[in-house]
């Protein structure tokens, strides 16, 4: 149990995430190992029957999306049975990736440009972050938008899920005049 806990444990460490196939155009799966969990009569330390392992799966493609827990259930049950230990795997469904809707995008970019000027319009990144918007733009356009609320100056620049996250609520009328050019931007449409 405990080699099949380290084999895991090293997979996840060499980088944060592990890459467990790619699809025919290109999108990664990530599997990241969040918390593993091993008590003995609520005893940390000790070697116990057995372990829990949780983490997050995320992918832009939803095909490989879809294959994932087979993925997940071979490599995890190929470890543990390698090792003498026997895997039991549970995938719960989370949220698809976030998917721009391009005209919508086109409007947002426009928007922000009034509000903010076009230099200050980053061009996005696709990210891993799961996000329930995901399930909306499903069935209706949309576009995920960020507001940047970072504030160095006044030491307000902490990454998200910090316990030391914090905002500058200046950003807050910066994101309340971009709803209302995004509104404006629809309307001309």
């Amino acid at each position: 149990m405990v080699a099949y806990i380290a084999a895991i444990v090293r997979a996840t460490r060499r980088s944060p995430s592990l890459t467990l196939g790619a699809s025919p155009r290109g999108s990664v799966a990530l599997l990241k190992l969040a918390q593993a969990t091993a008590l003995l009569d609520g005893r940390e330390y000790v070697i116990p029957d057995d372990v829990t392992l949780l983490g997050t799966i995320r992918t832009f493609d939803s095909a490989l999306r879809r294959s994932m827990p087979e993925r997940v259930t071979r490599i995890a049950t190929g470890i543990a049975q390698a090792l003498g230990c026997r895997a039991e795997v549970e995938v719960k469904a989370g949220n698809p990736a976030v998917v721009n809707d391009p005209a919508i995008a086109d409007l947002a970019r426009r928007a922000a440009a009034r509000v903010v000027g076009a230099e200050k319009v980053v061009p996005p990144e696709p990210t891993m972050g799961g996000e329930d918007m995901a399930i909306y733009f499903e069935r209706t356009p949309g576009c995920f938008v960020f507001v940047g609320s970072s504030n160095a100056d006044r030491g307000l620049d902490q990454p998200h899920h910090s316990p030391r996250f914090d905002f500058d609520e200046d950003a807050l009328a910066i994101g309340a005049d971009f709803l209302v050019a995004a509104a404006e931007e629809a309307l001309r449409s």
